[in-house]
């Protein structure tokens, strides 16, 4: 009498057999010419992402040919808007929680860029600083980082002590991620138009003095 674990032993033998057999007669069809096959649609060979949430959207224009004032990539741009019927929402910033065992994958997935890694010797002869201040919108915040950086400049993040602990938490675990981005040692409760607004970034200038190799520096603010 054959139990029923042998039973489904033999059954799930069968199976994988059965399967395996068949792509080989698949593949024998399409080595030969018969069946045409686009494997860059199948799900099989699809390459997935583990911070494919901090971007779902993808659009294909070039930002290098919309800076240079090209009439063709302005008008496939301006033709993107239009056909657009989605009011896109801001992505949660509870979303933004990498971890530092994440980091390297962070980084290769959202900070792999050509301009992130090529760049010319005159750039990376003349280091810049950047303060940076910061108190809403971690989607805003990150897709600038990622726009601006460069692995010979340095960044101080200011953020704002009237930011939410969320704001914080996901900044931080953004910025854990890179060497040279850092967190000001001293936040200021910044009001506009007033002395508050100069002190975060002298706070900024402050830290970034310990990294004397920067030529000029530059201060950014990240409000909406």
């Amino acid at each position: 009498m054959i139990s029923h674990r042998r039973t489904s032993d033999i059954c799930s033998r069968y199976c994988i057999l059965k399967y395996l057999i068949s792509l080989g007669f698949i593949y024998l069809l399409y080595s030969e010419g018969y069946i045409n096959i686009d494997f860059s649609k199948l799900k099989l060979f699809e390459k997935r992402f583990e911070f494919e949430h901090l971007q779902p959207y993808y659009y294909s224009v070039s930002c290098q040919h919309i800076f240079e004032n090209d009439s063709k990539a302005l008008q496939h741009a301006k033709n993107i808007i239009l056909k657009s019927q989605t009011n896109l929402s801001l992505i949660p910033d509870e979303y933004y929680n990498i971890t530092k065992e994440q980091c390297e994958i962070y980084r290769s997935e959202r900070f792999n860029e050509t301009f992130h890694k090529q760049d010319t010797d005159i750039n990376r002869a003349f280091p810049l600083a950047f303060t940076i201040l910061l108190y809403n919108n971690i989607e805003q915040f990150e897709r600038f980082l990622r726009i601006i950086y460069r692995p010979q400049n340095f960044y101080c993040i200011h953020i704002d002590r009237d930011s939410s602990s969320k704001i914080f938490e996901a900044a931080k675990s953004i910025i854990q991620c890179f060497d040279n981005v850092f967190i000001v040692s001293k936040r200021e409760r910044v009001f506009y138009a007033t002395f508050s607004r100069l002190q975060a970034d002298f706070n900024c200038i402050n830290d970034l003095l310990k990294y004397p190799s920067w030529k000029y520096l530059l201060n950014l603010i990240m409000f909406k």
